[in-house]
Order: structure tokens, then sequence, then C-alpha cells
């Protein structure tokens, strides 16, 4: 049986690998979470509740499926409010089969390279000279009152599990997903 997560992330990858391969038609575009997560369950009619739940699930999932049909690495457009990737581009890109250098390479520069990827096969801006990785400007995060106590006592996040790229099941301990065997 599949948990309600399961059922929607199945809905919802095709959507948001639809949504990264159009934003890479636009030469140094990029989506945030927040809009991603926004833009996913209006199109697909279906809401998931917090977004920080599925939204890593659903990157990882769209990294996959990048990775396994040989595609750009679309995940790489979807950065965070403050225009970073931070480090759940780390889980990404682990997802997809990509062995990190170290753990001190700098994600957003990984990330940059990546992009450069997704809009060298999909933009029609594309400068003559082919363009260069960018980073976008951070913004500062900004904090409530309310949210600082709130993160202060709010448990670890938890990986997330692992997902069979075949069928998106979750897979048990085994690592073999009973499905697909």
């Amino acid at each position: 049986m599949t948990t309600q997560t399961e059922q929607l992330l199945k809905a919802w990858v095709p959507i948001g690998y639809r949504i990264l391969r159009e934003t890479a038609e636009r030469y140094d575009g990029i989506i945030t979470s927040s809009e991603l997560a926004a833009r996913v369950q209006s199109e697909s009619g279906r809401d998931g509740g917090a977004r920080a739940t599925w939204i890593g699930q659903l990157l990882e999932l769209v990294a996959m499926q990048a990775a396994r049909t040989e595609d750009a690495p679309l995940a790489s457009l979807c950065v965070q409010s403050d225009l970073s990737v931070g480090e759940r581009y780390r889980r990404i890109l682990s997802a997809s089969g990509v062995a990190l250098g170290t753990s001190d390479e700098d994600l957003d520069e990984r990330a940059a390279t990546d992009r450069l990827e997704c809009y060298r096969r999909y933009a029609a801006d594309l400068p003559e000279d082919g363009g260069r990785p960018h980073i976008p400007a951070r913004t500062p995060r900004t904090r409530s009152t309310s949210s600082v106590t709130r993160s202060t006592t709010r448990k670890p996040d938890r990986p997330a599990p692992a997902v069979c790229p075949s069928c998106f099941m979750q897979l048990p301990a085994t690592g073999t997903c009973d499905n697909c065997g």
C-alpha cells in the first residue's frame, strides 16, 4: 500500500519535470521551491500539505528521471527562497548517481554549472559565447521572532526515504523494490 505522499509524487513528478524543463528554456531561468510547489499542486489539482515535507523528494525523483534518460540536470534550476540550492542539492545529486568530489564542494557553484548545461540544451536565448555559470545573488533570509523561537525547538530534518526510480514506491530496508524486484 502506498502512502498519500507517494501517490501524489507519482502525479507530480511529470508536472515538476515539465515545469523545470520550461524554466530551462530561458537563459538564467530559475524557480524557487515555493513557486515550483505551488505550480505543481495547482496544475495537478492536488494539495500535498507542507512543501518542506515533499519538495526534496520531488526534486530527487526528477533528478533520477533526468539521469536515467540522459537529460540535463533539471533539478539544479530549483533554488531556495534565498536563491541558494542549499544542502538539499547534495541529496539530489546523490539520488541521481552523481559522485561528489569532496564534502566541501561548493553546491551553488556545482548547481550553476549544472544549470548552464540545462540552458545549453533548452534555452532559445543563449548568448553567442554559450553562456557562463551564474550564481544568483543571494537574498538574506529574514525571520520573525516567532519563527526563530520555533526553529530552535524544531526536530532535525530526517533524510528522505529511499524511493524506487522505476515505480516511485518507498524502498524497504533491504533496498530492493518489492514491486520491481
